[in-house]
């Protein structure tokens, strides 16, 4: 009998075993199947946060902030578990916050810009070529059958065979003039100023009794450099032609001298002009200040809410005057873009895609004035705009060009569109009453040096 007990207990403990071992394998693998799962869930639950820098696009900017709350969380509608944040930053602090963050490789998702401020940024090595995006966004226009001005707006962005940004969309300049002055000035409304020549009779005419005939800037802004740059191109000048830096021409020399002699000899500029910024100079122009300005169309758009309507409807609105060489003008296409070290890169191209969609297109060009990327040239999407300065917009942005023209694309052209450099040629000429031609042979060299570092 104890034999037989002891050989019973051993096949007995031995199949208790087994299945002991086999019970713990289970009870281990459910717990890890439980414990991935659970991650998962954990995961899935998770918001995946899409950081975005966006600097003001729009002078109203309580309507700008609530258009993209309802786009983003239109967005994150359509995506869930994808959280947008969005972050404004002021044009006048941005390159500096943008640098900075390149630095210490603590960037957003995307940031969004001027092209000056992209290429500028595109050496650091901190931005992300958007090349094969661009691709597509371009395969699908043309299947779409729509004229391809996108691939137009690509021309700034590229740079060593890359494509760096993607446009949000189009602005440029417009003149704007106030035909109430024109009538007491005894100018016809109806016929605003089509050449140089016409455009500084009338503001001779239009200076009187503390009013001034061009609100024209000559402080270190934005809008200094590029009603320059839009003069200096209007004479034939520029920056670069035929791979050469081309400052110190003498078509050059003619148009920052005109320029400087509306405040100089010709005294139809505020004597404010020399230390106002530029929403300084739209304020001139907005309270009959000033007769005649050189603006962003958009600037109209928010006039037509916030001013009294027998206000706005003094203001007439024409392409710009021509120079001795056409009627090109400072005009781009605004980019946004994205960081080397985004952790969301699908989701940032969705958004951008998002972005450009046809019903959140017109949703923003119609608050603001601006024009699309896409469509700008379409007659189909044309038809849309309802505003005669968008329209005067449309027109001229044929002949809309950005710093490096005709070259394309520069980190050394971005550099100078963002430094102020067109500024302090004119400021080294109106403050210092130094020669023209003097100033623009001095910084000839530091703009050359500039482009051959890259």
């Amino acid at each position: 009998m104890t034999g037989i007990k002891k050989k019973i207990s051993k096949e007995m403990i031995d199949s208790m075993f087994r299945k002991t071992v086999v019970k713990f394998f289970c009870i281990v693998l459910l717990m890890s199947v439980c414990f991935v799962c659970s991650c998962s869930l954990g995961l899935a639950s998770e918001p995946v946060t899409l950081s975005i820098w966006w600097p003001p696009h729009y002078t109203d900017p309580v309507a700008e902030e609530n258009f993209f709350i309802e786009l983003n969380n239109k967005f994150e509608k359509e995506n869930p578990g994808v959280k947008v944040e969005m972050m404004v930053i002021p044009w006048d602090g941005l390159l500096q916050k943008y640098v900075a963050a390149v630095e210490s490789k603590k960037l957003p998702d995307l940031l969004a810009s001027g092209p000056t401020q992209l290429m500028a940024l595109v050496p650091s090595g901190m931005i992300r070529p958007a090349t094969d995006l661009a691709r597509e966004i371009r395969e699908d226009i043309r299947k779409r059958g729509e004229d391809d001005s996108f691939t137009t707006s690509l021309v700034y962005y590229q740079w060593e065979g890359e494509t760096w940004g993607i446009p949000l969309h189009t602005v440029g300049f417009i003149l704007f003039y106030n035909k109430k002055h024109f009538l007491e000035a005894g100018l016809d409304p109806d016929k605003p100023p089509t050449n140089w020549d016409e455009f500084l009779e009338y503001a001779k005419k239009l200076t009187r009794e503390g009013r001034y005939g061009f609100s024209g800037l000559y402080s270190r802004d934005y809008l200094t450099a590029q009603h320059l740059l839009t003069f200096s191109s209007q004479a034939g000048g520029g920056l670069r032609k035929d791979g050469k830096v081309i400052l110190d021409s003498k078509e050059n020399a003619v148009a920052f001298q005109f320029y400087a002699d509306l405040y100089l000899k010709h005294k139809v500029v505020p004597p404010a002009a020399l230390s106002q910024n530029e929403m300084m100079t739209y304020d001139d122009f907005s309270s009959g200040r000033t007769s005649m300005g050189i603006f962003l169309p958009q600037y109209a758009t928010a006039w037509k809410s916030q001013l009294p309507p027998e206000r706005f409807s003094e203001f007439g609105y024409a392409t710009l005057p021509e120079g001795p060489k056409g009627k090109l003008s400072w005009g781009c296409s605004n980019p946004i873009y994205m960081s080397a070290t985004s952790k969301h890169v699908d989701i940032a191209k969705k958004w951008i895609k998002f972005w450009l969609r046809d019903d959140n297109m017109h949703e923003w060009l119609s608050m603001t004035g601006r024009l699309s990327p896409l469509k700008y040239q379409n007659k189909k999407w044309m038809s849309e705009y309802e505003h005669p300065w968008t329209i005067l917009a449309a027109d001229q942005s044929r002949y809309f060009i950005d710093w490096g023209y005709p070259e394309g694309g520069s980190p050394a052209g971005g550099i100078v569109g963002a430094s102020f450099i067109y500024a302090d040629i004119l400021q080294e000429v109106v403050f210092n009453n130094r020669p023209v031609e003097e100033v623009l042979a001095e910084y000839q060299k530091e703009v050359e040096e500039m482009y051959s570092k890259y």
